[in-house]
């Protein structure tokens, strides 16, 4: 009879050793599968968040990425009240506060230029008072783009002495040295371009600016 109740709770006794055992072991698993779900929590945040990056647009002033269903051109900081910077050629607003780049379409007519340009112009600017008198005229003469492809691309720079056109040819073929032109528009104005002997700039400019 003892004998019978020896073996009866050896028997209960393994019996719940191997459940604790079971449950120990099925714990384990869990964990494990929560750590690996949590690890690859962030890779699928990112596909989220390049299928999100799909839909949105950017402000056109600093860049801030803005959700697509928001219509608004600028960013809430770029609408704010500061002064923006305008484009250094043709004077256009800049919706910005980063350093003064061109505007789009300067950008588009540079671009297009540049493959072809006999030197480099380095930054290129244009005073007010240029801007002005060529914006004045341009209906029914150049604008400010076929100035610069006369200047940049054709080698073409106006009315020079042929001393002067001959220090240009020199200074274009050595790369160094200062480069101008001089052009008279249909209404009279006269407009400089010159490029600095370092190449740092090309400014367009009347005689009141030189």
């Amino acid at each position: 009879m003892l004998f019978g109740v020896v073996v009866f709770c050896v028997v209960v006794s393994c019996f719940l050793f191997l459940l604790v055992g079971l449950a120990g072991y099925f714990n384990l698993l869990y964990r494990a599968s929560k750590a690996i779900k949590s690890e690859n929590r962030p890779e699928e945040g990112g596909k989220q968040m390049k299928e999100k990056l799909n839909v949105v647009h950017a402000c056109l002033g600093c860049g801030t990425l803005m959700d697509a269903v928001n219509k608004q051109i600028y960013c809430h900081e770029c609408n704010g009240d500061f002064e923006r910077p305008e484009c250094p050629l043709c004077g256009t607003l800049l919706g910005s506060r980063m350093p003064p780049v061109h505007c789009h379409e300067c950008r588009e007519h540079l671009e297009l230029m540049e493959p072809n340009f006999l030197f480099d112009p380095g930054h290129i600017t244009a005073t007010p008072r240029a801007r002005h008198k060529v914006l004045q005229s341009e209906e029914e003469d150049l604008d400010l783009y076929e100035l610069l492809e006369r200047f940049l691309v054709i080698g073409d720079h106006g009315e020079l002495t042929q001393e002067e056109h001959g220090r240009n040819y020199v200074n274009v073929k050595r790369d160094e040295g200062r480069i101008v032109a001089r052009y008279r528009l249909r209404a009279g104005a006269i407009i400089y371009v010159t490029t600095e002997g370092d190449r740092s700039t090309t400014t367009l400019l009347t005689p009141q600016d030189w």
